[in-house]
C-alpha cells in the first residue's frame, strides 16, 4: 500500500534515482507497488517476482486498474528461480524484505551487483545495519548510501569497484 516506512523509503529513492529507461527487478514484489512506482518514474520495464501466487494475482489486478501493460512483468517464482545471466540488462534490483530473507538472497544479490546492477534494499531495522553491511561485504557488495525513517533503514549498494586499470 505504500504506508510502511520501508516502502516509502524505496519509493522516495526511486523518485531520485530513476533517470529513464532502466530495467528494474523487484524481488518479493508483493502488491507490485515498487515495480509500478519505478515505471511511473520512468523505468522502461519492471519485473516483479514473488513466491506467493495470490500476491502476484493481486498485483496483476492492481496493474490493470492503474493502466500498466507489457512494461510490467509479474511472475510467481522463488529467489532460486532468478538468474542474472538470463536478464543481463537489469540495472536496478529492489528487495524490500525482512533481514532473514535478505540474508538468504545474498548470493543472488551479489551476482546482480557484480553484473552492474544497483541494489536498493529495505525491510531492515536500523540496528540491523551492521549485520547487513557484513553480509553484503562478504559478497563484495558495499553500501553507498543509507536512508532512515521511523527506525527503519533502506540501503543503496553496489559491487566493489576494481582497482585495476
Amino acid at each position: 500500500t505504500g504506508h510502511h516506512a520501508t516502502t516509502q523509503l524505496l519509493i522516495e529513492w526511486l523518485d531520485d534515482l530513476i533517470a529513464g529507461g532502466e530495467i528494474v527487478l523487484d524481488i518479493g514484489t508483493g502488491s507490485g507497488i515498487l515495480a509500478m512506482a519505478a515505471l511511473r518514474f520512468g523505468a522502461k520495464q519492471a519485473i516483479g517476482v514473488d513466491c506467493d501466487p495470490t500476491a502476484i494475482e493481486c498485483a496483476g489486478d492492481y496493474a490493470k486498474q492503474n493502466g500498466f501493460g507489457e512494461e510490467l512483468v509479474l511472475k510467481v517464482g522463488s529467489v532460486a528461480s532468478l538468474s542474472p545471466e538470463e536478464h543481463p540488462s537489469i540495472g536496478l534490483v529492489l528487495a524490500n524484505l525482512d533481514r532473514r530473507t535478505l540474508r538468504e538472497c545474498m548470493d543472488l544479490l551479489g551476482r546482480y551487483a557484480r553484473q552492474g546492477a544497483r541494489l536498493l534494499l529495505s525491510g531492515l531495522l536500523a540496528e540491523q545495519r551492521s549485520e547487513m553491511e557484513q553480509a553484503l561485504a562478504a559478497e563484495s557488495i558495499y553500501i553507498r548510501h543509507v536512508r532512515e525513517k521511523n527506525g527503519w533503514i533502506a540501503l543503496e549498494a553496489t559491487a566493489a569497484e576494481s582497482c585495476e586499470a
